[in-house]
């Protein structure tokens, strides 16, 4: 569980503008998933689809996040999740809605992670306490 947060690598810049280079802080709280495979990865990432991409640009950490990682260990791209239904990449013009929510709310389940905000205020009580 945990977040991300977009920021210019230069503070001075615009971190809303396409030509700015950007970093990504991610932040973690509670458990960690890793896929256990190719099929549980090709599902994450099937679960990911979007039927489209908004220009609204939330500015919160978000609920979840994924990081994907290359065969290095080198990070590769971060997708942030705001439960239940949309997603967010650095590289977007804004937040996405997942095309199928069900697919994406599956995957958690089946790794033990939250797939709403009670559920996800509800593990991390428990963890803090």
């Amino acid at each position: 569980m945990g977040g991300s947060l977009v920021f210019a690598v230069d503070p001075d810049q615009d971190v809303l503008a396409d030509e700015t280079l950007k970093r990504v802080a991610v932040h973690r709280r509670g458990p960690v998933v890793r896929t256990p495979g190719l099929a549980d990865l090709a599902a994450l990432v099937s679960s990911l689809a979007v039927g489209g991409v908004t220009d609204l640009l939330c500015m919160c950490t978000g609920d979840l996040v994924i990081e994907f990682f290359d065969t290095e260990g080198a990070l590769i791209e971060v997708i942030r999740i705001d439960l239940p239904e949309s997603i967010e990449c650095h590289r977007w013009p804004g937040r996405a809605k997942l095309a199928e929510p069900e697919r994406l709310a599956a995957w958690l389940r089946a790794h033990d992670l939250p797939t709403g905000r009670d559920d996800m205020r509800a593990r991390l009580e428990a963890v803090e306490a």
